[in-house]
């Protein structure tokens, strides 16, 4: 099996009502094996307490601090602990979909952008 080539760093927005969704979402549609990070903002105890139990059932790192984080300093938390070549930065409220990791790899691998990013689509 081949070493994965990116890290996914969930992080927090403005909102925290869709974090535990956003995580199974992303552990759902993730290849195994694929390094998660997901970094707490002082989210509402109900929901750090998911996050908690569904990090330690997946094996995941789970960065908690005990202050609100902006998005940039909660990517910054994270990126801290990559240790692949790529880091993906998702959103709280973002649901991905199937295979939705592979192309932005292939697309940074064949491309040798040092940036690339999805098609969003809302609702």
């Amino acid at each position: 099996m081949s070493q994965p080539l990116a890290t996914v760093v969930i992080v927090p927005r403005e909102r925290f009502s869709l974090s535990i969704a956003s995580l199974e979402s992303v552990v759902a549609n993730s290849p195994p094996g694929t390094p998660l990070v997901v970094v707490d903002g002082n989210s509402p105890l109900s929901i750090a307490r998911g996050l908690a139990q569904r990090c330690e059932q997946h094996g995941i790192r789970l960065l908690r601090s005990n202050r609100y984080l902006a998005p940039n300093a909660a990517r910054n938390l994270g990126a801290a602990h990559v240790r692949t070549r790529y880091v993906v930065f998702v959103d709280n409220d973002v649901m991905v979909e199937k295979q939705w990791l592979r192309p932005l790899v292939e697309m940074a691998e064949s491309s040798g952008a040092w940036a690339v990013g999805p098609l969003y689509c809302q609702g």
